[in-house]
């Protein structure tokens, strides 16, 4: 736990010695506040599990062969995106309250009270954010596997959102990532550009590869699968790469395009670092009940 709540406090900007201090003050008189806090991750883990229960693996997903999505999945989707408008502003408003790197000495005991709050509030908004998605997701039938492929195809192929937008704040002048820098020390945070990627790309290339797998019997010489086994070639091959970014196919855009206002108004920035789940051995923990 004083690991986790270190890379928080870092990933907020505030400097090691402030650190220390507030894990002495999580450490002495924290457990029952984060107990209660944590319980929000509890929920957001067990709706995780249900849905794969019932939908299976996200690495199973099998996108729709031809790759044009069904007007039906595509208005569930977009019914889960439109369940989160009030979630991603509770969470912008809390980010909006982490102070900044510059604060001064005499203010650390005021400090240390509002960032142990902040963190509760966050952890807790997080958790409801992730589980109010899962549960809209139960609700309307679609697993997390589809769901990321919609996200995935319309958000960063079609609409040009970069896989690793997370939180940010302006500080002299000058963008700054909240929730995971670009520390190497900070690779595995949740909200870490890097660690957004990768997730992304493994969930990604399974779901590609099943695509290619559904077209069963049309082998080399149909153009769709040559097409398809080209960009999975180029995602492979180029790290920072996004699938269809350059050269949507007419069918999936055909599928989007009556939607676009919907889409563009249900994209979040700040929030879409809590879209890709972590892997698992960052989910191997729960905080009991």
């Amino acid at each position: 736990m004083a690991n986790k709540a270190s890379r928080w406090l870092k990933d907020c900007g505030i400097g090691c010695a402030l650190v220390g201090l507030v894990l002495i003050v999580v450490w002495v008189g924290g457990c029952l506040f984060l107990k209660q806090t944590f319980r929000g991750i509890g929920q957001a883990i067990e709706s995780h599990e249900e849905l794969i229960d019932r939908f299976g693996e996200i690495e199973g997903f099998a996108p729709p062969a031809h790759g044009a999505m069904a007007p039906d999945r595509v208005e569930r989707f977009l019914a889960v995106r439109e369940t989160l408008g009030e979630h991603q502003a509770s969470i912008e408003a809390i980010l909006a309250e982490i102070p900044g790197p510059d604060t001064e000495s005499d203010e650390v005991a005021r400090m240390l009270v509002k960032v142990f709050g902040i963190l509760g509030d966050l952890i807790a908004a997080g958790g409801e954010y992730v589980n109010t998605r899962n549960q809209a997701l139960l609700e309307q039938e679609m697993g997390l596997g589809e769901y990321l492929y919609i996200y995935s195809i319309a958000y960063y192929s079609w609409l040009g959102h970069d896989p690793e937008d997370g939180p940010e704040r302006t500080v002299d002048g000058r963008r700054e990532r909240l929730l995971g820098g670009d520390e190497d020390e900070e690779q595995d945070a949740l909200c870490a550009p890097q660690s957004l990627r990768r997730r992304w790309r493994r969930t990604m290339s399974a779901m590609l590869d099943n695509q290619l797998a559904a077209l069963g019997s049309e082998g080399p010489g149909d153009p769709w699968h040559e097409r398809l086994t080209a960009e999975i070639a180029r995602f492979d091959d180029e790290p920072r790469f996004v699938p269809w970014h350059d050269d949507l196919p007419p069918a999936i855009a055909a599928a989007l395009e009556p939607y676009r206002d919907r889409f563009e108004a249900t994209y979040n920035k700040t929030c879409n670092c809590f879209e890709v789940p972590p892997e698992e051995r960052e989910m191997e923990w729960k905080w009991s009940d």
